[in-house]
């Protein structure tokens, strides 16, 4: 028995390829300090800096805003 499987061409790009993808990202708080950083999971990031889970600058300041971001790849 032969079995063939086709792979829709766009799912069969992204599987072949070893593109990195990434995402930078601009992070606000109310009081208008800035935060860039950079993710390969932006939601799992952004609900980092939501529930302040991490230690450090976010926290301190209280910076929980997703304000701008943009994917990319290398």
């Amino acid at each position: 028995m032969l079995f063939l499987f086709v792979i829709p061409s766009k799912a069969r790009d992204l599987q072949l390829s070893d593109e990195r993808r990434y995402y930078v990202y601009v992070m606000a708080s109310r009081s208008l300090n800035l935060y860039t950083g950079v993710t390969d999971n932006i939601f799992r990031r952004a609900l980092e800096h939501k529930t302040s889970a991490i230690q450090g600058f976010t926290k301190r300041y209280n910076i929980n805003r997703l304000g701008i971001m943009r994917r990319s790849s290398i």
